[in-house]
This record gives C-alpha cells, structure tokens and sequence, in this order.
C-alpha cells in the first residue's frame, strides 16, 4: 500500500477590541478637571473619546505539507516460530509552518485588554519514519501469539535542528480472549 498527499491550509482572523483606555489621554483628561471619575456624568462622552482606543489584531496562520508512505507485508520474511509475514510502513514527510500577526491601536500606552505587537514566525520540519510489526511465536504453548512493535522518526526542524524518538512493545496472547501489552 502505498500514499502520497499535499494540503495546504489558511487560516485568517480578525479580532476587534473595544473598551480599551489610552492611559496618557486619560491621564491628562483628570489634570486638565474634564474628567472626574469620582461622581457621576464626571466625564463628558466627547472627552472620553479621546481617550477611548479600538484595537484590532489580524493574523495569518498557514500549513503546507507534502507526504509520502508506504506499508505493507515483507513477502517471504517471518519468524522461524510465527506464520504472519513482517509487516512495515516507511515514509517521508515535509511541514512548514507560518504565522504573522498585526495589532492596530494596542500598545505599550493602552490599557484594557492584551497589546498586540506585530508577530511573525516560520518553522518547516523534514520526517523520516519507520514501523515494523512482527509476530514472534504464533500457535504455542502458552503463546498464542508474541507480537514485537517498533517505530522510529527523524524530524529536522529548522529551529532547534534534529530530534529522534521511537517506540518499541511487545504483546502477548497466552490464550484466546486474553493478552498482556507493554511500551516504550
């Protein structure tokens, strides 16, 4: 069997904030007495719009990945003490990642919700992988089947370099409608 896929993704977002305060417009609307806090209707609806910010937060995130595997049985190639051919799945696989953001009237100055400096950022990643399944004992005594997993990845990320992990485990079923598992 064997697969080979492309996808590309998007995402956009516009997020828009409102209630926020320019903190050294407000500041100076109480030293200039046009507003007053402390009594009711003590700030005129013209003053406090000049000091009342909108912000908005844009972004884009986007994926691409490109993948291609294989799997299958190994024709001809088993244990001496099972029936079941190994099986195994090998592939590759590309990721690039990306995010770009951009903040309108939220800086250092407003207070209200969260500051949205402009961001952006880009990681792509290449994959190499494995898989091997393979019956160990099959149709013995106290073995009805001992079955070894294993698994192992190469990712190589183009900002923190290259990182392995891997699997192993093995099953086993003593008899019908039992079996004990365990994995690394």
């Amino acid at each position: 069997n064997w697969n080979v896929f492309g996808s590309f993704g998007q995402a956009e977002s516009s997020i828009t904030q409102t209630g926020n305060v320019r903190v050294s417009a407000y500041q100076a609307a109480i030293r200039n007495n046009q507003a007053n806090i402390f009594v009711p209707d003590g700030v005129d609806p013209a003053v406090a719009a000049t000091y009342q910010v909108t912000g908005a937060i844009d972004g884009i995130v986007e994926q691409t990945i490109l993948s291609a595997d294989m799997s299958g049985e190994v024709a001809g190639l088993s244990s001496p003490w099972a029936e079941t051919p190994v099986n195994v799945a090998f592939g590759v696989e590309y990721r690039e990642e990306s995010l770009q953001t951009a903040g309108t009237g939220l800086d250092a100055d407003v207070a209200g919700f969260n500051q949205a400096p402009a961001i952006s950022g880009s990681f792509d990643v290449n994959e190499i992988f494995g898989e091997a399944k393979i019956a160990l004992v099959e149709d013995k005594p106290f073995v009805e089947e001992l079955i070894f997993d294993g698994a192992y990845r190469y990712s190589d990320y183009s900002s923190v370099g290259g990182v392995s992990s891997y699997a192993a485990g093995l099953s086993w079923t003593p008899k019908a409608g039992f079996r004990v598992r365990g994995q690394y």
